[in-house]
């Protein structure tokens, strides 16, 4: 999930920089498999907690880790909207699929 994000915030800067849709496009696709292992991981790791007390505290560590290195990928769809306007005159227009775990303060899965 780390070198995801990595790999997705080199790209984004990358395409901004070279005024590359294409590759800024496949960035803001790929924002949907961070948010699929986020998911994952936090089930996975809500298991373990619920399997014993001496569980919660390292995976609750670990969900902080997951849900921070989440929240650094979020921000480059948006980077890659900004950089297709700006290189090509033109806003995304396609919808990416939400994550299914929501924050507090997220608006419901339905709205636009």
């Amino acid at each position: 999930m780390g070198r995801l994000v990595q790999e997705n915030l080199k790209l984004i800067i990358d395409a901004v920089g070279e005024g590359d849709a294409e590759k800024a496009l496949t960035v803001w696709r790929s924002d949907a498999a961070i948010d699929e292992i986020y998911d994952a991981l936090f089930r996975e790791l809500i298991t373990y907690m619920n399997g014993g007390s001496r569980n919660i505290t390292p995976c609750t560590h670990l969900l902080f880790i997951a849900k921070n290195l989440e929240r650094v990928g979020d921000p480059t769809p948006q980077r890659r909207r900004a950089g297709l306007l700006h290189r090509q005159g033109r806003a995304l227009t396609d919808q990416r699929r939400r994550a299914t775990v929501r924050r507090p303060g997220d608006p419901p899965a339905d709205a636009s």
